[in-house]
């Protein structure tokens, strides 16, 4: 019946103009996905058509995402979260899922979970962060996204110990409340002392000797995890730190001389050669020998 009166509607009303009604619904949508109200101040009549041809666009981009929703979420699936040492890991993969995810209005799952409850208009690259950072946290449209977040993150978190932190809430089926749980229990102030502190143990012993103690790859593992840490608690190292990091470590006699000349090339002061350069350069001089004595 809809296909018979959609015909109908061209036939009549023509293609053309049809064409551009739906577009100009799409553009009116857009402005409710950033919390904003549709407006033709300041518009001329090429300035209009030129926005709902993007509007039309952007519907076309977000029903070929739909279609390819099952195959990209299946790929990008975080996996249970088991405990505290798998927090960053699992939240940026729970977050990244969410990303390939389109609400019931067609901005991505993350918005549900971002941080400021308040919209952000300004500063956003492209259309869709800006969905992210203003599309509304109430109304029939979020407290549907909220229940699929829900089920997403009791999915898993299910059998394991992080189960508990939104066993609690459960009623409410609100991915953002489950989220704002999990967040205060793992990065709260006694897990954010632990991750401290394991990247200042790191900071205090990582050496690289040579390759039968600890591969050259295995110690740049391990390093960038501890840039990783710091970075997490907001307490990043500058990319000075990270170089002279990395000249200090590295205590391996046949390595000296590549050692001093990185340190010539920064000029003693690490600011020119940055920790992925030197570990590089490094990497390259550790074949050479096989450094195993």
């Amino acid at each position: 019946m809809r296909s018979v009166l959609r015909m109908l509607a061209e036939l009549y009303f023509g293609l053309q103009r049809t064409r551009r009604l739906k577009a100009t619904l799409h553009w009116v949508q857009d402005f409710a996905r950033v919390s904003e109200v549709p407006t033709l101040d300041g518009r001329t009549q090429e300035s209009f058509k030129a926005a709902i041809s993007i509007a039309a666009q952007r519907a076309d981009i977000r029903k070929k995402e739909a279609k390819d929703a099952s195959s990209a979420s299946s790929e990008a699936l975080p996996g249970k979260l088991k405990d505290d040492k798998k927090w960053q890991e699992w939240i940026t993969g729970f977050e990244n899922m969410l990303s390939t995810l389109l609400g019931v209005n067609g901005v991505p799952l993350l918005y549900v979970i971002r941080e400021k409850e308040e919209a952000e208009p300004e500063g956003h690259n492209t259309f869709v962060q800006k969905c992210i950072a203003c599309a509304p946290l109430t109304g029939p449209h979020f407290e549907a996204d909220a229940r699929k977040v829900h089920q997403l993150a009791t999915s898993f978190t299910q059998g394991e110990t992080s189960e508990q932190w939104i066993k609690m809430h459960v009623k409410k089926k609100n991915g953002r409340v489950d989220l704002k749980a999990l967040c205060a229990h793992y990065q709260g102030a006694g897990n954010t002392t632990r991750r401290i502190a394991e990247a200042t143990r790191l900071r205090e012993t990582l050496h690289y000797k040579n390759e039968r103690l600890l591969s050259f790859a295995g110690f740049l593992s391990k390093v960038q995890h501890m840039f990783n840490l710091f970075q997490e608690e907001d307490k990043p190292l500058t990319e000075s730190a990270k170089f002279r990091f990395r000249m200090e470590k590295v205590q391996n006699p046949q390595l000296e001389a590549d050692i001093s000349a990185l340190k010539v090339k920064s000029g003693l002061g690490g600011t020119s050669v940055s920790f992925t350069d030197a570990a590089n350069l490094i990497a390259a001089s550790v074949p050479r020998a096989g450094f195993l004595q």
